[in-house]
């Protein structure tokens, strides 16, 4: 046996693995960062209004 050829074909395979695997994981991620963002600005919203009515009843 080749152990080298055995070696390239090996990291090739890994590497397509890889390369396929890698793209819907980035937009997962890319999506949970938008919607983190979003729930982010919805806490900010609410603490700023929760603030606003506790200012009223002092």
């Amino acid at each position: 046996m080749d152990s080298k050829a055995f070696g390239e074909e090996l990291a090739a395979i890994v590497k397509g693995a890889i390369a396929e695997a890698v793209p819907p994981l980035k937009a997962e991620v890319e999506r949970l960062e938008k919607r983190l963002k979003a729930v982010e600005a919805e806490i900010r919203a609410g603490h700023k209004r929760l603030t606003e009515l506790e200012a009223k009843h002092d």
